[in-house]
């Protein structure tokens, strides 16, 4: 028997990867550990760094890979994320299934907002790791100025730090790729005022 939305119990914490694949697909959700996790639509200052940081990943995009917005990503029965911004291995299977599977994914980006605060260098990072994501982005909305922390996997299946910066910064993983974190302050300061 096929569940639809209207005959699910929202109230439950016992939610699946497959029970939320009958969601309305324009709902702003995310399963972490089995709970559902609704969050409001991502500001501007949030969709236009989103939009930088996909530009500067396909600047030297290599042939294999695919740097995207926004895409669901299944870590386990009980968990599918929604990161900002991945980088996907470059394949038909990849590009027919929503949500992907982690083993498909070689970055994945968290910006941090304000309902995100605590998941994005949480659960969210503990859950990448476990599913295996070989690298991990946090850019960092709130800090007094935007930042970037790089963490790489380690042989202890832990996320081990590379670089925290709120400066201008070429990285080299995944591949090259510049990011300008003062122009995001900038940009943050001229609309917000902070």
């Amino acid at each position: 028997m096929t569940t639809t939305s209207h005959e699910l119990d929202l109230t439950r914490h016992d939610w699946t990867v497959d029970k939320v694949a009958n969601l309305p697909e324009d709902l702003w959700y995310e399963l972490i550990e089995g709970r559902l996790v609704v969050s409001p639509a991502p500001k501007l200052l949030h969709g236009q760094i989103t939009f930088d940081l996909v530009a500067a990943l396909k600047a030297n995009e290599p042939e294999g890979w695919c740097a995207s917005g926004e895409m669901s990503v299944t870590i386990n029965t009980r968990s599918e994320l929604r990161p900002d911004a991945v980088v996907v291995r470059d394949v038909s299977a990849v590009w027919r299934n929503s949500p992907i599977m982690a083993a498909d994914v070689l970055l994945a980006v968290e910006i941090v907002s304000p309902s995100s605060r605590y998941t994005d260098p949480g659960e969210k990072k503990k859950l990448y790791a476990y599913a295996g994501i070989p690298s991990y982005w946090i850019i960092d909305t709130l800090a007094e100025q935007v930042t970037l922390t790089q963490y790489r996997l380690g042989a202890n299946g832990a996320y081990e730090p590379r670089v925290h910066t709120a400066d201008r910064v070429t990285l080299d993983d995944p591949w090259p790729v510049t990011i300008n974190l003062p122009a995001w302050s900038g940009l943050r300061y001229r609309k917000y005022g902070w």
